[in-house]
């Protein structure tokens, strides 16, 4: 289409006839550059507006405040009413029970029978005269037993195995074993007490045979053990007899102490025959 001229006259107060001439591809050009100029500054406008909007939910969203439980107290304390179960103090396992893993060497490898009163004999001690040491703790409770065997001799093997007391006529004896002929891959067993078994509960002095040990002579022995502090207890830790002690001092005793076998030293720790 063809451009056409458009003429204005102005006529301004000092009677000079000034004209204009435009034609119509000005104008348009004229027209989309304004209309540009004003959509520039409002779809800007728009997405600042719907941004600040999301910001603002999500504030919300991350940042809810205080559960409503804490600001129902929060009213409630500015009224004068204090919550009682702040103000109490939690409960309280007065015994003293602690866990520690003992270690121990093998002398021999005959089976021998572990009672609770070895236990607590190996568990530490004091020499109460010349000929006994008395237990410190008063209950005891196996959590895990280890023994690392020797290397098996050329064209020989060697075993090692924990047999686990039955405490009831409705279940037996379980019995952890392990056997190796390798000189470089030893025998070893990693047995935890089964349930229903004796070692499994906490068990008070004279409380009988807990499990039997076969460990190869040169054997390593781990036990883990859960300790009860001895607290003015209806009845003590049976005394333990050995060959010499000082008063006063402690001693913690073979694993096998009570069998008065001593096949078992402890590793590190100050004991007595």
């Amino acid at each position: 289409m063809a451009n056409r001229m458009v003429s204005l006259n102005l006529y301004p107060s000092n009677g000079v006839v000034a004209t204009v001439k435009t034609d119509a591809k000005t104008n348009a050009r004229n027209t989309y550059a304004k209309t540009n100029a004003r959509n520039m500054l409002t779809v800007p406008s728009l997405i600042g507006t719907v941004m600040l909007c999301l910001l603002l939910l999500v504030g919300i969203e991350l940042n809810p405040g205080p559960p409503r439980r804490t600001r129902n107290m929060r009213r409630r304390n500015r009224r004068g009413v204090t919550s009682t179960s702040q103000n109490k103090p939690p409960q309280l396992k007065s015994n003293i029970i602690l866990n520690h893993k003992y270690r121990f060497t093998s002398d021999t490898g005959t089976a021998t029978a572990i009672s609770s009163d070895s236990l607590l004999g190996a568990a530490g001690t004091i020499g109460t005269t010349v000929l006994l040491c008395t237990p410190i703790f008063s209950a005891v409770k196996v959590n895990r037993v280890r023994i690392w065997a020797p290397p098996a001799a050329q064209g020989g093997f060697s075993t090692c195995s924990c047999n686990f007391e039955a405490a009831t006529v409705n279940t037996s004896n379980l019995e952890v074993s392990d056997t190796s002929n390798s000189v470089s891959s030893p025998a070893t067993i990693n047995a935890v007490p089964p349930k229903n078994s004796l070692a499994s509960f906490w068990s008070n002095s004279g409380g009988g045979t807990l499990f039997t040990l076969v460990a190869p002579s040169g054997s390593i022995i781990d036990v883990d053990l859960s300790l009860y502090l001895t607290d003015a207890d209806a009845s003590p830790p049976t005394a333990i007899p050995v060959g010499t002690a000082v008063i006063g001092t402690q001693y913690y005793l073979a694993l096998d102490c009570f069998n008065n076998t001593h096949i078992y030293t402890p590793v590190s720790l100050n004991t007595t025959f």
